[in-house]
């Protein structure tokens, strides 16, 4: 799962826009719903849009640790780009 999490994240993050035919191959609409995605990303049309200010600003307290580690390592990373 974690595995899963990360490259989920990491795919929306490479983008400031994914299509939903891109993010239905992978995963159900629902887990936009949930932690940390919700945060970030908003569905228009046919594309998920991503907000990677949002995504910069959430603070590891606000997470569970492991999303918390996940999220932290690509913040660090999407900095570095």
């Amino acid at each position: 799962m974690h595995k899963t999490f990360y490259d989920l994240l990491e795919l929306l993050l490479a983008h400031d826009t994914v299509p939903l035919e891109t993010w239905t191959g992978r995963m159900g609409l629902s887990m936009l719903s949930a932690e940390p995605f919700i945060r970030f990303t908003s569905v228009s049309g046919d594309r998920i849009i991503v907000d990677k200010h949002k995504f910069m600003s959430i603070r590891p307290g606000e997470l569970y640790s492991w999303h918390s580690a996940i999220v932290e390592q690509l913040n660090a990373e999407l900095q570095q780009r």
